[in-house]
């Protein structure tokens, strides 16, 4: 062993202060290797099992070791001493208590003790299941509503964190300590959390190795850990599988009967078993990617080129094509298929976008496999989905969703899951844009899993102090609740420090040594707001949409990522305005509704589907505004369609590149960089006005919201929203939303400058944000009544 101290005494009565310490610590190490753990067998028994105790591990000197078990009252119940000769071999001990009938929680203690070292001391524990423990918190079920979450039919706001185990992290079903997870929940608690996510991620071969033969040992452990948080009434969100589900015995996860067939059964076992514990939830799965397993991250799903993946996705281009209209869409002729069989998978040139990748082809057979895999993991969630309903379990399900993207949208599969989530971790410096792409019409959306991930200097320094750390984790909590998030889960409660990544072991609110990092504060402080406000606010309709053109996301991704981009990022801090965002594939729910939108905005258009355009068309109809930017009449395989408008009909074949340099009317000079003359296109530069039926539609030829700055989009995006209060300038820094609540309103402001701003409310009232901060206001009577986070009131304000 060696002992080494970053601690340099600055005097030598520093030295004799420390030296009781100091000496404990040299005898430590001369004692060499001193290891001995002590476990339960299992970490949960049934009343009327008799439980057993294993003491294991190798010591260099000979110690003895005392084993002191504590019933549910602290009572002791038995006590045990061996003799731990010295070895280098792996010592292994059992001990069988007697059989026990009482509930509860019972610890486990050792202490051992080296001739010439300190006294140490191991705590474990297991549980005996508790069935009245189960029927008291049979009432805490969540439910799901369009927005929030609900509990007795109250809302439930979640401030939750990931948690496995403070020490052996995700081998906490491996290496169970019961009485440590009930210290962790006890923190846990404390700290104002109500929901822990949790689950095995990539560890489904530990718990079942054989296809439908599960481990006992794990799922006894399971049902401890389902104990303390029955214990603590801290709900737990148990995520199955990580980035793809288990092959098995299978050769393909998502197409594969034999793979799908064992997933069931996993899920099954599993739910079946927790049934009857209504605070446990479940997430299917953890940052799905449908296709190649190697490149689970990429950023667009890339094929298996496996044979049951090929053939499902010939099944499902035959479902939507005739041959012939297939070789029409890809640009391809029957020399190059002229039969189903024929009809190959995109291979990675196909995904090339840049302007000068000349041997990328087939963007268009590219797009179409990114669609194919959207429905194709919509039906892996509603096959799961059935499976647990089966099992018994009527709590909810969802999906660990990464941040933005087109690998899985929840778009796509929210109908078959009853809430989407965001992973908001990278794209800090769209936040509001990043969660807003999972909030669907009908379901909740949990901000479910962020952080701060670190990011290094150039010297390998990190990019971040622990407080820039902190400030960040705050802006994206309050956007969150800008967001219409029905509640936060951060990763983690304790760094994971066996993790190789310093991406992953640097994250957490809690230090390996057990102490607070600076966003175990802001934590505590976004609890403190949700509880303060969880069952004031008033939900309202979103009087203004945007629609992602996932046409040309699918087919290329810059098209419609940046433009919804700029479109959010003007609505939200220039005017105020959190639109709803909807999938141009979902727009079908749009004219189902009693109560529409007042205006709808489709950035930057360069593909769009033909169906979608027809909903949108009916809406302008029936009374609508619609404002396109960008070109009209070309469908997502750009092939040309009517848009069936009087007056534009004969603008559809105009499109021309852009210039890096345009003009919208006879307004300023906009710019268009970074490429975007080799792969974006207008119609004009004008800002037509159509009434159609009962409607309106404003087309700018212009792609605005692809323009290297926000400037035109500002103005145009003024003209249409004449019913907003412009209450913010163009490029403002600063998000300032206000909330309706029962009794009053909820300001939330996110500032995203190095400077201190004031801003004066509606009411009169002066409040200060400080630099890269976030916070929140609640105003009753005109008045200012609390404030939270970075937020602070003038000193001579009363509340």
């Amino acid at each position: 062993r060696w002992l080494i101290s970053a601690w340099q005494p600055a005097t030598e009565q520093d030295w004799l202060d420390n030296a009781e310490i100091m000496q404990d610590l040299i005898s430590l190490v001369l004692a060499g290797v001193q290891g001995l753990d002590v476990r339960p067998v299992l970490a949960c028994y049934q009343p009327g099992e008799a439980p057993a105790l294993i003491v294991a591990g190798a010591v260099q000197q000979s110690c003895t070791a005392q084993i002191t078990v504590r019933d549910v009252q602290g009572e002791e119940i038995s006590t045990t001493t061996l003799t731990v000769p010295a070895s280098t071999a792996h010592y292994e001990e059992r001990i069988t208590l007697p059989t026990l009938s009482e509930v509860g929680l019972y610890r486990i203690e050792m202490r051992y003790q080296a001739l010439y070292g300190p006294e140490m001391m191991q705590e474990s524990g297991f549980w005996l299941w508790d069935a009245a423990l189960v029927e008291r918190v049979r009432t805490t079920r969540l439910t799901a509503g369009r927005n929030h979450f609900y509990q007795d039919e109250q809302v439930f706001p979640i401030v939750g964190t990931t948690y496995m185990d403070s020490q052996v992290q995700r081998k906490f079903l491996l290496l169970p300590n019961p009485a440590r997870w009930d210290h962790d929940f006890a923190e846990m608690k404390a700290a104002g959390l109500n929901l822990i996510r949790t689950g095995i991620w990539t560890g489904w071969d530990d718990m079942m190795p054989v296809a439908g033969v599960l481990s006992e040992g794990m799922l006894r452990a399971l049902d401890a850990f389902v104990m303390t948080a029955c214990s603590y009434n801290i709900q737990v969100i148990f995520t199955f599988f990580a980035f793809y589900p288990p092959l098995f015995d299978g050769e393909d996860p998502w197409h594969d009967p034999r793979s799908l067939q064992a997933q069931e059964d996993f899920v099954a076992a599993i739910v079946h078993r927790y049934a009857q514990v209504e605070l446990v939830s479940w997430d299917l799965i953890n940052e799905p990617s449908l296709g190649d397993p190697a490149n689970a991250f990429a950023k667009r799903p890339l094929p298996h080129y496996n044979r049951l993946e090929l053939a499902a996705f010939q099944r499902w281009l035959a479902q939507r094509y005739t041959l012939s209209e297939l070789q029409l869409r890809w640009y391809q002729t029957p020399a190059d298929f002229s039969e189903w069989s024929q009809v190959t998978l995109p291979e990675t040139k196909d995904y090339q976008t840049v302007p000068g990748a000349n041997d990328s082809h087939r963007k268009l057979k590219a797009a179409d496999y990114t669609h194919f895999t959207q429905e194709a993991f919509s039906r892996w969630a509603q096959r799961m989905y059935r499976v647990i309903r089966e099992a018994g379990s009527q709590t909810l399900v969802g999906v660990g969703q990464d941040e933005a993207g087109v690998r899985i949208a929840p778009q796509f599969y929210a109908p078959v899951v009853d809430y989407t989530t965001t992973h908001p971790w990278w794209n800090n410096d769209d936040l509001l844009w990043d969660m807003l792409l999972d909030k669907t019409l009908s379901v909740p959306n949990l901000i479910q899993e962020t952080g701060v991930m670190l990011v290094r200097d150039v010297d390998g320094r990190p990019w971040r102090s622990e407080a820039e750390n902190a400030h960040l984790l705050e802006r994206k909590l309050i956007t969150g609740l800008v967001a219409r998030g029905a509640g936060l889960v951060q990763w983690l409660w304790h760094t994971n420090g066996y993790m190789i990544s310093d991406n992953e072991n640097s994250i957490g609110l809690v230090r390996q040594d057990g102490s607070a990092k600076p966003e175990l504060a802001v934590m505590r402080e976004f609890s403190r707001l949700m509880q303060a406000v969880a069952q004031r606010r008033v939900d309202t309709e979103q009087d203004v949409w945007v629609v992602i053109p996932y046409s040309q996301w699918f087919a290329r991704p810059e098209l419609a990522v940046e433009g919804t981009r700029q479109a959010v990022r003007v609505l939200g801090y220039d005017f105020g305005i959190v639109p709803q965002l909807i999938s141009e594939y979902q727009l079908g729910e749009l004219m189902k509704l009693k109560e529409r939108p007042q205006t709808v905005i489709v950035p930057s258009l360069q593909l769009f589907d033909v169906q979608a355009w027809q909903h949108l068309r009916q809406y302008v109809a029936e009374g609508g505004t619609l404002l396109v930017s960008g070109i009209l009449g070309r469908d997502s395989h750009n092939l040309p369609f009517d848009v069936g408008i009087e007056g534009l009909v004969e603008m559809q074949e105009r499109s021309t590149s852009i210039s890096r340099y345009e003009t919208v009317e006879d307004g300023p000079v906009v710019t268009f960089g970074h490429e975007k003359i080799g792969y974006v296109k207008k119609a004009h530069n004008q800002v037509r006005v159509r009434s159609y039926g009962k409607g309106k539609l404003l087309w700018s030829g212009l792609p605005l919201e692809m323009a290297d700055t926000s400037d035109a989009t500002h103005e145009v995006y003024g003209r249409v929203l004449k019913h907003v209060q412009q209450g913010q300038c163009g490029n403002s820094p600063l998000l300032v939303v206000r909330q309706p609540m029962t009794d009053g309103h909820l300001v939330l402001v996110v500032s995203e400058t190095s400077t201190p701003q004031e801003i004066v409310l509606d009411e009169g009232i002066h409040v200060s944000i400080a630099p890269d901060r976030a916070g929140a206001l609640i105003i009753r009577e005109g008045h200012a009544l609390q404030v939270f986070g970075g937020l602070t009131l003038p000193s001579n304000h009363h509340q």
